[in-house]
């Protein structure tokens, strides 16, 4: 159940697009999510700096990076654990966090089958302007 949790949090919302040949493009540092929170790094083997090593799959844990252009999640991992075991309220932490990260573009996120309506009308509408201010409220 941890390593599910894991891969939930530390991907939640991020795409991979689809190439023209059907397979998804390489994974990038911007397909997951970062935390530089100092406790959770020590406990967890920096495991929270997820995006270097999804660019450097061979780099050592000790030496994984943290950059600050990528996106990055409220909480150390222990926290985001306890939101994720209520998805509603892990998905007001993170939802807005996802559409800003994407500039509003509802096309640019993953989202499960059948919930684009509801995130259209939760964001209103897909324009980074609207996302802000939804996030806003």
């Amino acid at each position: 159940m941890a390593l599910t949790s894991a891969n939930y949090i530390e991907h939640y919302g991020l795409l991979r697009e689809k190439m023209s040949d059907g397979r998804y493009e390489r994974q990038q540092p911007h397909h997951s999510w970062n935390s530089n929170h100092i406790m959770s790094n020590l406990i967890l083997f920096h495991l929270q700096r997820h995006s270097d090593h999804h660019a450097h799959p061979t780099r050592s844990y000790q030496s994984l990076r943290d950059f600050k252009d990528l996106p990055s999640l409220p909480s150390g991992y222990p926290g985001m654990f306890l939101a994720a075991m209520f998805p509603s309220w892990f998905r007001s932490i993170m939802d807005h966090r996802v559409l800003d990260w994407a500039k509003g573009d509802l096309d640019k996120i993953q989202i499960q089958p059948g919930k684009r309506e509801f995130y259209e009308r939760k964001f209103g509408g897909t324009d980074s302007e609207s996302v802000d201010t939804a996030a806003a409220k």
